[in-house]
């Protein structure tokens, strides 16, 4: 017995949403919710660099994340009746791929003076937003990279073709083409955003 393409797709939109929430609520809201708190100057005075507090805020939350992940597996596959280690591996290859472009696109919030408080509010309407836009790739490069600008569609695109990579048939070679596109865009607005993110509280002087 092997999953079908269905619910691969389906499997697909979940490791999405995990991924996206834990990382934009336990990485950036966290770091947003730091520097207007004055806790991150303090740290910054510290370890003196934005890269290296970044690295281990994801680092740890990364391990979080996958650890999310494996007990969602473990209940689709006990609900499914069927066991394959695949799964579990596929999940742990797609926060590799995965994580490190979303946080660096999800940094731009960064740059936005908003309150702690309008925080979760704002976080809430971006990932609504972006699953009410949700759309996998359907094998057209110019279209496939417009699709992806969309963070849910960028993950469970990447996740849907390696789970088809590992059941049914060989990774698109389009695809991958896509994907490094709209992956070197997205660590372009990450360099920028951490570049110019001051460690100073910006919602206050707003």
């Amino acid at each position: 017995m092997s999953f079908n393409e269905q619910t691969l797709a389906f499997l697909s939109y979940f490791w999405a949403y995990i991924i996206l929430v834990t990382l934009l609520n336990n990485v950036i809201v966290a770091i947003i919710s730091q520097r207007e708190s004055g806790f991150y100057k303090q740290l910054y005075f510290i370890v003196g660099s934005k890269w290296q507090i970044l690295s281990s805020q994801v680092s740890v939350h990364w391990f979080i994340l996958n650890i999310e992940l494996l007990l969602f597996n473990v209940v689709f596959m006990s609900v499914t009746n069927h066991w394959d280690m695949r799964i579990i591996f596929a999940a742990f290859l797609v926060s590799v791929i995965v994580s490190l472009p979303i946080i660096l696109l999800s940094s731009i919030l960064v740059l936005l003076p908003i309150k702690i408080e309008s925080l979760n509010i704002l976080t809430s309407v971006l990932i609504f937003g972006a699953f009410l836009f949700l759309k996998l790739p359907e094998g057209k490069l110019l279209q496939d990279v417009v699709t992806m600008f969309n963070p849910i569609s960028y993950i469970a695109g990447t996740a849907d073709e390696l789970l088809l990579g590992f059941f049914h048939r060989a990774i698109a070679s389009q695809f991958i083409w896509c994907w490094l596109i709209v992956t070197l865009i997205y660590s372009l607005v990450g360099y920028f955003s951490v570049s110019k993110f001051t460690v100073n509280a910006v919602a206050k002087r707003v």
